[in-house]
């Protein structure tokens, strides 16, 4: 341990002496040129010469150096970098980067993997000392100089969300929120109009609940334990509240989109037994992947060896990797009835069938990609942004929630429309038979004129044109907002006693709604 320390220390110190001897190998006469032989081997063993040009002096000696893994900086006379080369293993970082850019594909491909493998041997050779360095970090930023305070942190934290939960679920959860939830629940909701309103509300409902128990645990842990001042620690306890609110709310989301415990509210085609199981799978891999990447932001912020956290990262990843493989070996039947929308295989269409095959292998590629893709941006400490099989979960989860909201405004649209048209042919009907009426009531009276006393015997009288007047107001009537939600929600519901499903416009209205449904899809 101590032996890896003084290597370390060594380059370091060769790397700022080295410019120094550079110049005093040309300035400082043979003295100087004798020290930077002694350093550099290969240099004033074994030969005495000296190249007549300076400049190529120059060129083998800063070869060399690089050569035995000293960091070499060329300056003009401003004090400009001109060029950088070295460094540990003795790599051209720069002038190697412009390089590459230059090279063919295949050339860039193997100098990436050759800087990769650098780079990982000499992560995993600095590991030891690492470790020490993360367990001295730990215990200085620790309120009482031990690593197992953070890990009462948490265990008291959890505690405290325990008995918020209780709180939520024995009076907000019982004597509030059922009492609204309950009261929406029907017995056998019809379509996305029905189903989406109640578990949008439900899920919100839930957020609420979810809100109350961490009010509930911040004030219990503020009496007995009173507030922090330590930095390390508030921010400690800041990512756990955060990492239950997240969890939390990624397990409400799953439970809006497959709802294992109200079948008939229900919208993928799942059984009671698999949209349970696909629940709990879902929302332990999204807990998982939270509290992954809100553990590298604890190592990040504490100021921990970068060694050690690109090592937990591409672990904690690796494991995840290995939980979604299992979730979709778990779940691989369940989810492709769902895609067959129940259907057997051979009822559905070409590209479900194909889609039912290749899902899985898909995502098996995309996550070990995912993997390969963290694990070496780590490695060579390249920028990097959300992780790409959390990304992934954010996406799919987006999707599935705007196709269902899109889905609900193209229902209650075409019902919308289906409503207008259909009280405007009520009303319609209405009319024609009023004016039916009124022309055989016309009819009438004039026949009774004719067989009756001769005209000019009898008072003029009137006859009212109750035909013009229902025309005038048929053209001028349309169906008052309260009519069409009326018949709006009975076409969605489907109790409507109305035959909507009419010859003509209807059944075009009905061929817009299906292509609609597939755009969305």
């Amino acid at each position: 341990m101590h032996f890896e320390k003084w290597t370390v220390l060594m380059r370091r110190l060769i790397s700022v002496l080295a410019p120094l001897l550079v110049a005093l190998y040309f300035f400082g006469g043979p003295v100087a040129a004798q020290g930077l032989g002694s350093l550099i081997p290969g240099v004033g063993q074994g030969s005495t010469e000296t190249p007549a040009n300076p400049q190529d002096a120059l060129a083998e000696t800063l070869r060399k150096a690089v050569e035995s893994g000293v960091e070499v900086i060329v300056l003009d006379t401003q004090g400009n970098v001109v060029a950088s080369r070295g460094g540990v293993g003795g790599a051209d970082q720069t002038l190697t980067d412009v390089e590459v850019e230059e090279s063919s594909p295949l050339m860039q491909a193997q100098e990436r993997a050759n800087q990769f493998r650098a780079a990982l041997i000499e992560r995993l050779s600095l590991l030891p000392a690492a470790y020490n360095e993360v367990t001295f970090i730990l215990r200085a930023a620790s309120p009482d100089g031990t690593i197992a305070a953070f890990a009462r942190a948490l265990g008291l934290s959890l505690l405290m969300f325990a008995a918020g939960a209780v709180v939520e679920r024995e009076i907000y959860g019982k004597r509030i929120a059922r009492r609204w939830v309950t009261a929406r629940v029907l017995e056998n909701p019809k379509g996305y109009a029905e189903k989406m309103p109640f578990l949008v509300y439900r899920f919100f409902m839930g957020v609420i609940g979810i809100l109350v128990s961490m009010a509930v645990a911040y004030v219990l842990g503020y009496a007995l334990f009173g507030g922090l001042e330590d930095t390390a620690m508030q921010f400690t306890v800041t990512l756990i509240n955060i990492g239950y609110f997240a969890c939390r709310f990624v397990a409400g989301l799953w439970r809006m989109i497959l709802s294992p415990f109200l079948p008939q509210y229900r919208i993928p085609v799942f059984n009671d037994r698999d949209a349970r199981v696909l629940h709990r799978w879902m929302w332990m891999m999204g807990s998982f992947d939270i509290c992954a990447i809100l553990f590298g932001i604890w190592i990040g912020e504490l100021g921990l060896n970068y060694d050690i956290y690109a090592l937990v990262a591409s672990l904690l990843s690796l494991i995840l990797v290995l939980a979604n493989m299992v979730l979709v070996i778990a779940n691989h039947r369940a989810i492709n009835r769902a895609l067959r929308h129940g259907k057997p295989p051979e009822q559905c269409s070409v590209v479900t069938r194909f889609l039912c095959r290749v899902w899985a292998p898909i995502v098996f590629l995309y996550v070990i990609f995912a993997w390969f893709e963290l694990t070496y941006d780590l490695v060579l400490e390249n920028p990097s942004s959300i992780p790409l099989i959390a990304g992934a979960y954010g996406i799919l989860i987006s999707i599935i929630v705007v196709y269902g909201v899109i889905n609900y405004l193209i229902e209650r649209f075409f019902a919308r429309a289906r409503a207008i048209r259909l009280l405007r042919e009520q009303r319609l009907e209405r009319e024609m038979a009023e004016q039916a009426r009124a022309e055989a009531e016309a009819l009438a009276l004039r026949l009774a004129r004719e067989d009756g006393p001769d005209e000019d015997d009898m008072p003029p009288r009137s006859v009212p044109a109750v035909a013009e007047v229902v025309e005038a107001d048929s053209l001028t009537a349309e169906p008052s907002k309260e009519e069409i939600d009326a018949i709006q929600k009975e076409i969605i519901s489907g109790r409507s006693d109305i035959d909507v499903v009419a010859a003509g416009p209807i059944k075009t209205m009905d061929t817009f709604e299906a292509l609609a449904r597939r755009v969305a899809g």
